[in-house]
């Protein structure tokens, strides 16, 4: 279990409210999230500190990925046609 000092804690707490957010890179490419609740078309850069439930505030310490890559041509591992769009997933 990790403690922090009052001084730190409240920071945090503040950042949570204020819905900061942590931006990552994975090989080199943006991490980025879906509300599915509020806006499945939507993709926002990164994830949430933390959220509030009640009076107490939570810090998101455990992340999931779902990598998600382009597929090559069976025939001599070409790259697809550059006819193919290119780029993260907007689903």
């Amino acid at each position: 279990m990790v403690t922090l000092l009052a001084l730190r804690t409240q920071d945090l707490k503040e950042k949570i409210q204020q819905r900061y957010r942590v931006r990552l890179i994975l090989d080199n490419l943006p991490v980025t999230t879906y509300d599915l609740k509020l806006d499945p078309e939507s993709v926002r850069p990164g994830f949430e500190l933390g959220f509030v439930a009640g009076d107490r505030h939570y810090i998101h310490n455990h992340l999931m990925f779902n990598i998600l890559v382009r597929r090559r041509c069976l025939r001599a591992h070409r790259p697809m046609p550059p006819s193919q769009p290119v780029g993260p997933d907007t689903r």
